[in-house]
């Protein structure tokens, strides 16, 4: 495969700098860099139908997410951040007249709280969960986190790294030789797979974009009513899954009551590119056999920044 991963994607993030290059005015850009992951999420909120929908948008950064959404037709974007980045998401929203409700400062573990003192609803049709999972010192817990706010039927996108390989695993990111930045545990290709699956979501498309050793890889996700494994894995069907889910806020029976009407249509087809998504056929495949037996994703060098004029 070829090394693709750039080092703008990777670098540790403190807040001080832009992150993205977001046009604000006419050719004034802000002083972020381009974003390879940018436009994967892109190019894969363009393919799912969110018109209507209530949408969540963890780690977002300066909303370059939140504006797609809004801008493909979603009712409503909840932004979260543990930045407090106010003043540059006030400044997005106002240039591309996208309004969101903001919630930035606060860790992940708070989120729910600061949703009932701000009287926000915490579950949600569509959970975008990009460029966080791997920061996480904890983040089989930080699937169960994402995964709670998001309703039965509703749809998950994750963005994240993971170690391209078959075995089941999670290696430690010592001195940062697994990958550079903030990151703690590096996850294996079919360990993330498993955990999807574990926390009751079908896999419907894979794309990627890395290396031999390390790749970025979207997934985007339904939420089911069972954990979505094999009839001989009855682990993954034992009480204790749940029990130690809730203690991260994540009720099943609570996302189930409040689902609102059928699941939307994760596909908008009349936008649909076939020749940059997983063929049918793979929809259900491990991560790892996808990554091995399809190409990578050529993204379009435009999306890694948001400009007035873009098409969306």
């Amino acid at each position: 495969m070829e090394t693709t991963t750039d080092q703008t994607d990777i670098e540790e993030d403190d807040g001080q700098s832009w992150y993205y290059r977001i046009e604000l005015e006419p050719g004034d850009m802000t002083p972020g860099k381009p974003r390879m992951t940018l436009a994967m999420l892109r190019e894969t909120l363009k393919r799912i139908d969110l018109s209507g929908a209530r949408c969540l948008d963890i780690g977002t950064q300066e909303a370059a997410g939140a504006v797609s959404m809004m801008r493909l037709g979603a009712e409503e974007v909840v932004a979260y951040d543990r930045l407090d980045l106010a003043d540059r998401i006030s400044a997005v929203s106002r240039a591309y007249e996208t309004p969101v409700t903001y919630l930035g400062g606060h860790f992940f573990q708070d989120l729910k709280r600061v949703m009932g003192d701000r009287n926000v609803a915490p579950v949600f049709d569509f959970v975008n969960f990009a460029g966080v999972l791997y920061h996480m010192m904890d983040p089989l817990a930080g699937i169960a986190m994402a995964r709670s706010f998001l309703r039965e039927n509703g749809v998950m996108l994750i963005e994240t790294s993971v170690s391209v390989t078959n075995n089941f695993n999670m290696k430690f990111n010592y001195r940062g030789q697994l990958y550079p930045g903030s990151n703690y545990f590096q996850v294996s290709a079919r360990t993330l797979d498993y955990w999807v699956r574990m926390f009751r979501m079908r896999i419907e498309d894979v794309i990627w974009r890395g290396a031999d050793d390390v790749c970025r890889v979207v997934l985007v996700c339904r939420a089911t009513n069972e954990p979505v494994i094999g009839y001989e894995d009855t682990w993954a069907l034992k009480r204790f899954h749940e029990m130690d889910a809730a203690a991260y806020g994540l009720d099943y029976d609570a996302l189930k009551s409040s689902a609102a009407g059928p699941a939307f249509d994760l596909f908008d087809h009349d936008r649909h590119d076939k020749q940059n998504l997983v063929d049918r056929e793979a929809r259900s495949a491990m991560i790892f056999g996808t990554i091995k037996r399809t190409g990578a994703y050529q993204h379009d060098p435009a999306l890694e920044e948001l400009r007035l004029d873009h098409a969306w």
